[in-house]
């Protein structure tokens, strides 16, 4: 099972929630939500990794990623534009004499290799990024790292469930995903039974809350929300969410004191402990609704 956790990108993500949520299931490894199903805790955010400031995991290995890139044969190549009319993504252009490829483009889908007439493409193995393993006691800890911002982070993402797969049957996997919307966003929502969206209750939010729930309800993948409050007393959010048959499954609040804990990489369940209990409670209800 995977679930999803989505940030607006709205400033919610300095409550590090997902962080949260695992340090839960960590703390009651024999909760009947888990049914013997281990956790993987997913660190998404392949361009800037933020998880592990909290979780503290120790790490055992890491391996590059690796991604095959198209070269041209201008030897062979007849300039017959095939490779760019294949391409989905804009990564083969004909500028001139010749063929370019972009590859920050590049999803290292193979279409363009395989459609050219003249075999005058082949695939060169180029390095992306790497994927760390580690542990957080009973927790399977991934990240990734990308060398370069690109493309390239589907292609960490894609290693880092190969990974977790291997590593763990029929794993509980949480996925982490980075502020706002990103390359992975669709993929990771494509991917998952379930998704929760943290948000703040400003325009904003509503704003980000509404472009998720477009692409989810596209995908089919249903929808939780765990909604920040500033204190404002702004409700257009949680209309929305009413609106659109939207369970809120939990209300943090988002005042200066509680930021400035968990910007200095403590927990929100440290920092309110009250809360450990309700996210426990959602984590639940999140894997009935999943299942």
């Amino acid at each position: 099972m995977i679930i999803a956790v989505v940030d607006g990108g709205d400033g919610a993500s300095r409550l590090s929630l997902p962080a949260s949520i695992a340090l839960c299931a960590l703390g009651n490894p024999s909760h009947a939500l888990l049914k013997g199903r281990r956790l993987v805790y997913v660190d998404c955010d392949a361009e800037q990794p933020r998880a592990g400031l909290i979780l503290h995991p120790r790490m055992i290995r890491m391996k590059a990623v690796h991604l095959p890139l198209p070269k041209v044969n201008p030897r062979t190549c007849t300039l017959c534009g095939r490779c760019v009319e294949v391409c989905q993504y804009g990564a083969v252009a004909l500028v001139s004499d010749h063929i370019t490829v972009l590859s920050d483009l590049c999803r290292g889908c193979g279409a363009c290799a395989l459609q050219c007439p003249e075999s005058a493409i082949y695939e060169v193995p180029s390095r992306i990024g790497t994927v760390e393993r580690g542990r957080v006691g009973s927790i399977l800890f991934l990240r990734g790292r990308t060398d370069r911002e690109s493309f390239a982070t589907i292609g960490v993402l894609r290693d880092m469930l190969r990974m977790a797969a291997e590593e763990q049957p029929n794993p509980l996997m949480l996925l982490d995903l980075p502020p706002g919307r990103s390359a992975l966003t669709i993929p990771a929502l494509k991917i998952s039974q379930y998704a929760l969206v943290v948000t703040e209750s400003t325009p904003a939010g509503l704003q980000n809350l509404k472009l998720l729930c477009g692409m989810a309800r596209a995908l089919g993948t249903p929808l939780g929300l765990i909604l920040c409050q500033n204190g404002d007393h702004d409700t257009s959010v949680e209309d929305y969410a009413e609106e659109q048959c939207i369970p809120v499954y939990l209300r943090v609040p988002l005042d200066g004191a509680t930021v400035r804990a968990c910007a200095g990489g403590v927990p929100l369940i440290t920092a309110l402990p009250q809360y450990r209990m309700r996210l426990l409670g959602m984590l639940s209800r999140t894997i009935r609704e999943a299942e």
